[in-house]
Formats: structure tokens, sequence, C-alpha cells
């Protein structure tokens, strides 16, 4: 497809913040991933690498983060060991298994030309297992040519003693495996003590060597299985065997052996000299992979193109079957130790189950002296899949199929079907990947946003709507709710009762035993005509609290038991729930606060006494007791902590920062200690550690949550473990345990709006809910599991690529393509999806002309109109042409509002043929900015019958403009290899005009605009970089004149008409969308000087092509820059750096010639935020050593605070 026409396919100092045009402009900026990576792109099981036993399975997620997972014998969920962050891109994932060795080792190969081997160390006094290095070396050739149509081969010879990388054209290079330490084949932690000193560097010790392969294109290789009982009865070394699949210019496929002489340092063609057999041969057309088949049959299996051929080991066609997976790029894994049998599936998904047989038996046989004609292939299918990436069978009839088109899963097989499938899927792993296109929205305007991807591929192809923060699950709701002043749950009235108390009175509203709907309950025993300041059940008993006094009745009847008066004269102003009773402060000065303990008498009776008495000579504001203490907010700005057992004397008072009043308090377990958190008037939330024994507090940190009162409400964790607290108002928010710093709270908002008051209401068949006063609602519903990222899915079932949000019509517009269709008369076309933005149901697709795909779409309102078009730019794709000559834009116009939760409808408006691909579209100062092939057009609405759209003007000196972002005047344009450009618009022309560009080459696959001066772009080789123009990069101000007699300077010669690098790094991610948004609204700390604070200036959120959502955050100035910098470096002091790979090289920006250069101007936040998930022993050392080198910090927990305060941005 057109779109897809990008770079990953076919490619050939310092300085200050700036404002201009209304920006504040950061060249220093902050990186950081919020979800990572979810693509599985390398998996390998059965492995003995924690044990003996082949239990492991390992996997690469996004290729920069390893996970080793122990597989159980007899089903269940794997269960995970260790996974460690890779300083590098994986693109070669092997096991090795050294000669005399039980377990393996693992060899991997990074994007920068990196080979490392690794070995699971077992669990030692320094902690759990983990994974060590064995060895490292570089692969790097200082004249090779990098390859660009395909990524590097590897592969490992079965027997350890050497390993093949194809990344240079026409350049082999093989690894000699033999100086890898014998002591480290084990596995075994005791290394050392056998004298092993540290990793072996293979490049020093000359075992790393290329050889020039003259060969046509490079397809793939693999090393065969040992043929040395055979060499050595002909007299002959045993080399390992490399077998090569080649394709030339008229697409002819040959395979081929390869000796690797080790001794020589040379790889020869053909295998031994007893071989009569050719050193090469035709295969069928459409090969992509070969598969070497085990002893004692040995061979090879070539497939791809609808085909299985096997190859047996004197390189004769042994067998064939004319099925099978029909794409070109197959994967394969081997299902039995024997090698008779193997799951095969291409990138369509098709799963197929190959068997190698004998024709004599019909059935698999595993005979060395069967003859090579008695061979055959039978191919059966399985099922359909996700389009994997690897193929891994695990134990006990199940397997794993790693996807980076859609989510990975693992099967089970049976001898039942299952919509038509020969398996059922046990588990999935979610995969955003690849992220074509994204868009950001608030869909209930809750200041919650949501991140909608178009994700996966083909039959795979799905949106996914990730939210930062918590979700409640609506169980029902009530409306009517207008002026309610507070709200408690009685759990054993009825079957289960709410409480609600307003300005003239109180309502009971309960279950019946075993019902679902609320109705009005009757209380004999409750005063219904008076304001009530608390509800709740001690002793048997249900207490209302109002201001004249205590009212106890039985819970099943709800008669009258007993009721407690104030002193005369006295008014209750502020009640809690107690152990055994309530808490009750009265009005006035003198401050004075009761502990009313209920007891519960015989027959239905009880009593009412005052068990303690404290007077606090100021006017008490709000109350909460547990653990033997009670919390008391003062008026004058002050908290006290009470005991309420006999005899303990209170603690002295606490000040409170600011100057609002304390509206709530709340004690709560969270993240391993007793805290007391209070909530100000102004929405300041103020937190202290307790000392459960005195009362004691201590750790004061305050943060600003929302502007209005909130109410706090401790409550437990699905999981039972744990607490949270539930904080109302204008932006509600649940505050947990972090659970990446042990000791640090986190704070996730809730898609809730202005929330009131809150309580629990766990009642069958409401387990484990709450229930909540929202705008005049009642609702009773739970919260999602607390945890960073929430993914929802709508599938497709076919591949999205273009996406865009109507807020009029309440819709999500998605541009898809039929990828893989059943009917060839539906394969490749494409469709108009419409998604509801809140019931996320789909109407009837727009189905588009035949050849016509869609490459951008947005919403747009323009002048003249008030209607909010739907904008649609299209491409009609020719096969014959390079690039296609025709196009359309259309303009869409919902014909009504959404009702009932359905999309509403859409009819053309407006349409306009075009020379091209419309790649991309925006709206720009009423009108409708868009790129078509190399032009950036600009189009105006002209009003009449019929609409029509009319180019106002153009300017085309790209070589194709992919991208668009505006602001103000100025238009960024990103082109596919010339990098990025300036345009600015004058009205006065109307005309388009460059003003400044980048001299670099850069092939973008997606840019935006941190200002009108300072821009943000990715490139094909997982690079980040800042361009800045003229006097944002350093240039002077001053305006060039020329002198007399001299022609004045071109627009090249000119300093501002030059974007220039200010800042770059390499992001490991190949970036596909950015968009200038905010994934969470940090939480700000309060009472705090602005310069204690890490507020980013703008932040961009950005997704990549494996599924990762991250964030670029603009920071204020460079000293916070620095900061971050020393913080980040020494974090990289304590974090083990696995096979060598320095963070530092890591960063460096990879360019085509293979010359890193030097990252600056980013900080690395993944790196940082790791500090919070290292043990204490090594945070300390992070703090040692800054304050070491003059970086003030406060302690450890000062640190760690701060690092937070940066995690909270996502």
């Amino acid at each position: 497809p057109f779109w897809l026409n990008r770079p990953w396919f076919k490619r050939p100092s310092l300085g200050g913040s700036r404002r201009l045009g209304g920006w504040t402009m950061s060249r220093w900026n902050y990186w950081v991933t919020a979800q990572p990576a979810t693509a599985v792109t390398h998996a390998i099981c059965p492995l003995c690498l924690t044990s003996t036993e082949p239990s492991d399975l390992v996997v690469v997620r996004g290729g920069t983060r390893l996970e080793v997972f122990r597989v159980g014998l007899q089903g269940g969920s794997p269960s995970s060991v260790c996974r460690l962050p890779i300083h590098g891109r994986v693109c070669g994932l092997q096991a090795l298994r050294p000669a005399g060795s039980s377990r393996d080792l693992l060899l991997l190969l990074t994007e920068k030309r990196q080979v490392v081997v690794l070995r699971f160390a077992d669990a030692d006094d320094q902690g759990a297992g983990r994974l060590v290095t064995v060895a490292t070396g570089s692969t790097q050739d200082a004249v090779g040519r990098m390859a660009v149509d395909h990524p590097p081969f590897f592969a490992c010879d079965p027997d350890g003693r050497a390993a093949a990388v194809y990344m240079y054209e026409g350049l082999l290079q093989v690894v000699a495996l033999g100086a890898v330490p014998a002591i480290a084949r084990c596995g075994s932690a005791a290394a050392e003590e056998a004298g092993v000193a540290g990793p072996v560097d293979l490049s020093a010790a000359g075992v790393i060597y290329g050889t020039q392969d003259a060969k046509p294109q490079l397809l793939d290789l693999t090393f065969l299985y040992s043929t040395a009982p055979a060499a050595a009865a002909a007299g002959e070394p045993a080399r390992p065997l490399l077998a090569t699949l080649h394709s030339d210019c008229q697409d002819l496929r040959t395979a081929r052996i390869w000796s690797a002489d080790l001794e020589a340092r040379a790889v020869t063609p053909g295998g031994s000299a007893s071989r009569s057999s050719s050193s090469s041969v035709a295969v069928k057309a459409g090969a992509s992979r070969l598969v070497p088949v085990p002893l004692p049959h040995g061979g090879l299996l070539v497939l791809g193109g609808s085909a299985a051929a096997y190859y047996d080991g004197t390189f004769q066609r042994a067998a064939s079957a004319a099925c099978g997976p029909a794409k070109v790029s197959a994967v394969a894994a081997r299902v039995n130790v024997g090698g008779v049998k193997w799951l095969i599936s291409g990138s369509d998904g098709e799963l197929w189950l190959l068997r190698l047989r004998t024709a004599a038996s019909g059935s698999s046989s595993s005979s060395a002296a069967a003859a090579p004609e008695s061979f055959e292939l039978v191919l059966e299918r399985l099922g359909l899949v996700s389009p994997p990436r690897a193929l891994a069978w695990l134990a006990d009839d199940r397997a794993f199929v790693g996807s980076a088109m859609g989510d990975s899963q693992f099967l089970c097989f049976s001898k039942a079907e299952m919509d038509g499938n020969r398996f059922t899927i046990e588990e999935t792993w979610m995969n955003l990947g690849p992220v074509v296109d994204f868009c950001i929205v608030d869909v209930d305007d809750q200041g919650q946003n949501q991140v909608v991807t178009c994700s996966g591929a083909g039959h795979a192809g799905s949106l996914r709507l990730l939210r930062i923060g918590v979700g409640v699950n609506e169980a029902g709701s009530l409306d009517g709710f207008a002026g309610v002043l507070g709200l408690w749950a009685l759990p054993h009235v009825g079957g289960g009762a709410l409480a609600l108390s307003f300005a003239s009175g109180t309502r009971l509203l309960a279950l019946q035993p075993g019902g679902t709907e609320l109705q009005e309950w009757p209380a004999p025993g409750f005063s219904c005509d008076e304001e009530t300041l608390l509800c709740c059940e001690a002793q048997g008993l249900a207490l209302q609290v109002t201001r004249t006094g205590v009212q106890a009745v039985n819970v099943k009847d709800l008669a009258a038991v007993v009721r407690w008066a104030p002193p005369k004269g006295s008014r209750i102003q502020v009640a809690a729930v107690a152990p055994g009773g309530t808490v009750v402060a009265l009005g006035g000065a003198a401050g004075e606060v009761m502990f009313l303990r209920a007891v519960a008498g015989a027959e239905g009776g009880g009593h009412m006494e005052v068990a303690r008495t404290w007077h606090l000579d100021a006017e008490v504001s709000c109350l909460h007791a547990r653990a033997g203490l009670c919390a008391v907010g003062l008026w004058t700005h002050e908290l006290r902590v009470l005991p309420l057992r006999a005899g303990a004397e209170p603690s002295p008072s606490w000040p409170l920062p600011g100057t609002a009043v304390p509206r709530s308090a709340a004690f709560a377990h969270l993240a391993g200690r007793l805290r007391l958190f209070v909530g100000l008037g102004d929405g300041v939330l103020v937190t202290w550690d307790v000392e459960e024994a005195t009362g004691e507090l201590s750790r004061r940190n305050a943060v600003h949550l929302g502007t209005r009162p909130m109410q706090l409400l401790p409550f437990g964790s699905r999981a039972g473990d744990e607490e949270h607290v539930f904080a109302t108002g204008d932006r509600p928010m649940i505050i947990h345990g972090s659970a990446s710093a042990v000791g640090q709270l986190a704070y996730a908002a809730v898609n809730l709006r202005l929330v009131s008051h809150i309580a629990p209401f766990d009642v069958a068949p409401f387990a484990g809910c709450l229930a909540f006063v929202a705008e005049q609602r009642l609702m009773v519903g739970n919260f999602d599991e607390i945890q960073r990222v929430h993914v929802r899915t709508v599938p497709l079932g076919e591949c999205p690529h273009r996406i865009a949000y109507h807020k009029g019509a309440g819709v999500f517009a998605v541009a898809c393509q039929n990828v893989g269709a059943a009917d060839p008369r539906q394969a490749g076309a494409a469709s108009l999806r419409f998604v509801a933005a809140r019931s996320l149901t789909l109407s009837e697709a727009v189905r588009m002309e035949p050849r016509e795909l869609v490459g951008a779409m947005c919403s747009a309102v323009l002048d003249g109109d008030s209607t909010e078009y739907l904008a649609v730019g299209s491409a009609f794709v020719n096969p014959e042409d390079p690039e296609p000559m025709k196009g359309r834009l259309v303009l869409y116009a919902p014909t009504a509002s959404a009702e009932n939760g359905e999309p509403a409808p859409f009819t053309v408006a407006a349409e306009l043929e075009v020379t091209g691909a419309v790649y991309s579209l925006l709206p720009f100062r009423g009108m409708l900015l868009g790129s078509v092939n190399n032009r950036v057009v600009l189009w105006k609405l002209c009003h009449g019958d019929p609409r029509r759209l009319r180019e106002v003007c153009c300017h085309g000196a790209s070589m194709m403009a992919l991208h668009l972002r505006a602001e103000g005047n100025h238009i960024l344009v990103g082109d596919l290899m010339r990098s990025a450009s300036l345009l600015e618009y004058s009205p006065a022309g109307p005309s388009l005009e460059e003003i400044a560009r980048d001299s670099s080459s850069a092939w973008l696959s997606a840019v935006e605009m941190l200002g009108e001066e300072l821009f943000l772009c990715a490139d094909d080789t997982h690079n980040l970089f800042t361009l800045a123009r003229g006097t944002a990069a350093g240039a002077p101000v001053a305006a060039v004149r020329p002198r007399a007699g001299h022609r004045s300077r071109g627009p090249a010669e000119d300093p501002r008409a030059k974007l220039e690098r200010v800042g770059q790094m390499h992001s490991g991610e190949f970036v596909n969308r950015m968009q200038r948004s905010v994934l969470a609204k940090p939480v700000t700390a309060a009472g705090v000087p602005e310069a204690g604070s890490f507020t980013p200036v703008e932040q961009v959120v950005w997704a990549s092509t494996d599924g990762a959502i991250g964030l670029v955050a603009s920071l204020r100035s460079e000293e916070e820059f620095v900061r971050l910098s020393l913080i980040q470096d020494a974090v990289s002091r304590e974090a083990p750096a696995i096979g060598g790979l320095l963070h530092g090289d890591w960063r460096n920006v990879l360019t085509e010639s293979g010359e890193p250069l030097p990252h600056r101007g980013f900080v690395d936040g993944d790196l940082l935020e790791l500090l919070l998930e290292m043990p204490r022993k090594r945070q300390q050392a992070v703090a040692v050593f800054l304050a070491s080198q003059g970086v003030v910090v406060d302690g450890v927990e000062g640190l760690l605070h701060e690092v937070e305060q940066l995690a909270r941005l996502h």
C-alpha cells in the first residue's frame, strides 16, 4: 500500500529557553516510555537455561526487553523468572548448547553489530537468579555497506561451534565460539571460583572474521545438524555446515551449502570432499525460509511460496508438499526432538502442521537407514492465529505464538475443533503494535485523555483505547440526586442500604434481600426531617448522627433503641466512625470532642456512653478515627491526633500548609506503613507517616489534586492485600502504593467528574462495589485494577491505518484495508468505518472506489460554515505506477447527531480530484492544508450549490511530503528523504514560501512542532532529534544586509534559513506518529518553590511500530536538564550493563554509515525511573554518589520523590 511506502520497507551546543509566538520553547527534553513495547520479536522454547530441564521460554519484546519464563509441564500460565532491559535493539536471538554442557546459553545480535553471549546464574546470596554476560564482541566492519532491503540474518551451529551473521551486503561473517570459557557453559554461579575473571572479548580474541559473498541476494541462512560421524568415517574433519537461500534478479531461488573452516578462517562452497552432490540446488519460487532437520534424518526444509520441500543429507530433494503458508514470510518451530513434526505459519496467520514421514510405513520414523526416496511431507491446516513472528512448542500439546502484528497467544491442541481451529487459545498477551496512527481525545470531557490507536494487521487489526488512570465499571445508576450533603452505607439494613443526607432531611434507599433495585426504605427510628452528619453500624446497631444528637436503632427493623443528646445549648458539628461507636465534635470555640461507645443490650436494647472527652480550644472542621487514633482538623489550620485508649495523652498540634481549612481526613495503610491524609479546602492533599503506637507524625508531603474541597475514603483492593484512598473533588483520584517504587505513593486519575461523595457498598449483588454521587447521579460500580495503563479493544477484522475523531458526531472515523480477505474481489478493498466513541459500536462501512486507499483524515471547521466536516484524502493505486497519479479529497458531513450510542451517518458534502496521493491533512486558518505527492497545497471551501473545494496556493519543493504540522502561519513539512523544511503562509499573496530547511538527509517517520521555531523529528533508524531555526539555534538575530554593489545573500546563506540539530538521541523505537498532547495531568507538589518541581513546558505523545507509547516532555531550563542528566548518569552506574552494552553507546545516534554521533539534549527517562525499581542498597549508592559530585539531594527519600514526580507524567 502506498502509505506504507516508508523507509522501513525500502530505502536507498546547549542554549537557553525562548518565548516566541506565545510559545515557551526548550531544546532540553525528557524522553520516557509510558507503555513498553508489546510486540514479540523473538521467542525460543524449550530451553535448559535456568535448569537442566527443558522448561524455559525466552521472549524478546520490542527488540529491547528480554524476558525469561518457566513453563509448567502440566499446563498453566508461564511464571516469570526474570526480565531485563537491553541497551541495544535485538535483531537476532539463538540458543547455544556448547559440547558437553547440560544447559543452554543465549546468543544475541543487536542492530549496532554487537554479539553477546549470556548465561543464567543460579540464585546466591546476592539475590534471585539472573542473566550474566559470558562473552561479547562486535561485527562492525569499516567498509561494509549495511543491507537495506532485509533485516540482519543470524544463525548458530547446533553443536555450538560457530555463529553466522549477515548484516552487510555481500559480507558473511563467522563467529567462532570455541573461546567461550568452559566453566560458563554449565550455568553455575561458581564461575568466579574457577578463575573466570569476566566476559570474553570475542573481537580481541580474533574469532570474528568475514568472507566476501558475491552470490545473489540473500534471503535466509541456517546451520545444518552435525555430520561428524560421516566425516570421521571419510577421514575428514567435521566442520559446521551452513545453508543459505538466494534470489537473483529474475527472482529465481537457489539454496547453497557452505563449509566453515574455523581454523583456516574461511567459508568454502560445498560440504566434505566425500560428497558427490552439488553445493547448490534450485528451489521453488517464493521460498523464503530454511529449517534444519535434526539427526538421524538430517538435511534441510525449504518453506514458502505455498509449498514445502525436504532435502536430505546429500542435498537431494527427497519429498515435497504443494500447500502451506501462501505468504513469503514463513515461520517454523520444531515440535518434537526427533524433528519429524513442525508448526509452520506465515504472515497471513494460517497455522499448519508439517510431518516428515516414510512412505513405506505411513508414519513418523526415526530410522537412520531409511532411503531418501521413502520420505514424504504431509501438511495439515490447524487454524488461524495472530500473524506470528515466532513459534515455540512448549510442552503437553501446547504452543506459543509470538506476534508483532496482533496479540501473542498460548495454544492448547485438542481433537475437538473450535471455530474451525484444531486448538483452543488458553491465554493472550496484549500487543498494541504496529501502531500506524493514533488520536488523543477526552471523550467524556473529564480531563482524562485516551489514546486511540490503529493497531494490528490483517485479520488481527483493531482499535485500542489506552487510558492512563483507573476506570469505573458502572453496575447501576439513578438520576435526580441534587443537593446531596452526605452518603453512607448500612450493609445489614435490608439487603444493603444507602443513607443520603440533604439540607431538608434524610433518605434511606435499600435493596430487598436478594434484590437488585434500590427503593425507599422506612426508618422509623431515624430523624428523617433533619440533616444527617453520619450514618454507620456499630455493635449490631445503626447509628444516625444529626446536629441535635445520636440515634441508635435496631438494624433489623430500624426501630429506636436509644438516643444521646449533647449538653444543653450545644450542637454537633462534625462526626466520624470510631471503633465500637462514633466520635463527635461539638460546635463552638471550645473544640469539645467526645468518643461515644455504643453498647448493645439484650432483646434489641442498648445504651451509649461517653468513653473520652477532649477540649482543643479551636473549632473542629473534620474527623477520622482508626487504629486507636483520631485525627482532628481545626479551623485554625492545624491538625491534632488524639489517642482513643484511656489514659493516653494527645499529641501536640501540627501546622498545615497554606491558609485553606482542612475539610477531610483519613488514616490508611499504604505502601507498607500507616499514613494520614488530610484534604484541604483548596484541593491540596497533605500526607504524613504515622507512628501507630504514639500517633507521632513525620515526613509531611503536599500535592495539588484539584481546586475544590475533597472527601477521602479508604477502601480495600480487589486482592485484599492493601488499601487505597479515594479522593473526591473536581479531579477524582485514587492514591495507592507505587508498584515500582517501594514505600512511595502513586496517584491514578479516575474517569468520573465532580464526585462529591463516596461510600463502600460491598453487598450482593454489588460485591466489591462503591457508591458515588457525581453530578446529580447516584452510581454504583467498581474500579478497574490499579495499574498504570488500561487498554480496551475494538476488533475490526481488517487492517486500520488512519483515524480521526469527529467530536460533533461523537465518532471515530477509521480507514481500513481488507488485507488477506477470503474473497479475492474484496482483497485490498478500502473502507471507512465509524465507531461510536462512548459505546464503541460499529456502523456500516463506507466502501471506497476500486483501487482507492485512504492516506489522510482529519476533522475541520472551515470558514463561513459552522459544520464540523470529516476530510478524507485518498489515492488510486496502480501497481504499474511508482507513485499514485490520481487521488481524491472528500468532505463528509454528519446528517444527524449520534443517538442511542450508534454512530451518526455521514454524507458527501464536497469532492475534489487531485493529481497524486494525499498523504497528510490538517485544518489551517479556516482552510484545509494537505500534501499531495511532493506538493503542499492549501484548499478553501466555496459555498454555493453545490459546495466545492478550490486550491488557494501550493508549494512544491519536496521529494515526498509525508508529514505536516502547523502553528500560526508556520508549516513544518516532513519529507521522505530530505528531512524537514519550514514554510510560511502569507495571506497577502496568498502564497506558501520556504523560509528554512534542514540541509542534512533523513528519512523521517514522524514530526511535531514544539513551537514555531523548534521541532521534534523521528527517523527510520530509530533516532529522535530536535531542529531549531536561526536564533533559536544560536545564530545572530540581526538581519543580513547586503553591501553596496553586492547581491543579497540567498536563503541558503541566511542563518535564519537553516534548521540545525540542537538535540539528538537513539530511542530504539520506530516512532510512527507524534502528537502534541498529554497522557495524564500530573499531580504537582504544593507549597514547594517552582524550581523544585519538574513541570514540562510542552509534551508530545509518540507511538511506535512495536506497540510502545511514550512522552517527550520539554524541560524548562538548562539547570533542570543538567540536574536530571547527573541523576541519570548516577543511576547508570548502579544499573547493570547486560552484555557489556553501555547506556551511552546505546543512546548515541545510529547513522547509515555506521559512525555513531553523540547523543545530546535528551534525558533518558527509562533509565532515570529505573531508580524507583532498584533495591534500597543501590538507591542509597546513587544518592551517595550524587552527593559526592556536589548535587544537593534530600537523602534517598527526597531523590525518590523527585523521580516519582517525573513518573507521574505518564
